[in-house]
């Protein structure tokens, strides 16, 4: 009986690793359909009339404009760390052990595709374990370049849109290679809220934020 307990405890990792880096390497390239995230959003709209939107475009594809904002203003070391920005993680830390701000996310860009792609996104400390697991993975197997393009189009950025092509099509009425500094300002600022907030209501409530984003596109 022990050895039996023993061989599981032993073989059940070995099995979930093996899945893992099959999954990984299975998702190196090519459009990725749908995210548990959006398996989510389609139990808690049911009823509601939502239709689900996305449309995967290639990165080389979507304006250098919108790929700038989004990385200055979700993950601004992406290309310099390795799934976990230890910077922005001891600067939260710091400033909340000061008591000058509560704790807060610092979610990096290969975290947040950790969390759509590969949890149901619940707020628990396993999930945080798994997308911290699935980011490593990804930072290992994957390139900068396929981590921000698959961000960039699983991302949630309306109800029931999701990815910048969506996004686009939706808000600005053009597809995500034409969008304008002001256009991936105005996106950038409503993703940490984009079930809340439009592009357009964030003109009123955050266009300071966005007037600095678009100067800062421009330098």
């Amino acid at each position: 009986m022990k050895k039996t307990i023993t061989n599981i405890l032993i073989l059940l990792p070995t099995a979930f690793l093996i899945t893992s880096l099959a999954v990984i390497y299975t998702l190196k390239s090519g459009p990725i359909k749908w995210t548990p995230l959006m398996l989510k959003r389609e139990w808690q709209f049911r009823g509601t009339g939502t239709v689900s939107k996305m449309y995967w475009v290639p990165l080389q594809e979507i304006s250098p404009n919108a790929i700038k904002a989004i990385v200055m203003s979700e993950d601004q070391r992406f290309m310099e760390h390795h799934g976990v920005d230890l910077v922005e993680l001891e600067r939260m830390l710091r400033s909340y052990k000061n008591g000058d701000a509560g704790l807060r996310g610092c979610s990096t860009i290969t975290q947040q595709v950790a969390k759509n792609c590969f949890t149901f996104s619940s707020n628990t400390y396993l999930r945080k374990a798994m997308e911290l697991y699935w980011a490593s993975l990804m930072e290992i197997f994957w390139s900068k370049e396929r981590i921000l393009e698959v961000y960039l189009n699983v991302m949630e950025v309306g109800k029931g849109l999701y990815g910048i092509e969506a996004a686009a099509r939706e808000y600005f009425h053009c597809s995500a290679k034409n969008m304008t500094e002001h256009d991936a300002a105005s996106l950038a600022v409503i993703l940490p809220c984009p079930l809340t907030l439009s592009p357009a209501e964030a003109w009123n409530t955050r266009s300071e934020r966005i007037e600095k984003l678009v100067v800062r596109l421009n330098k």
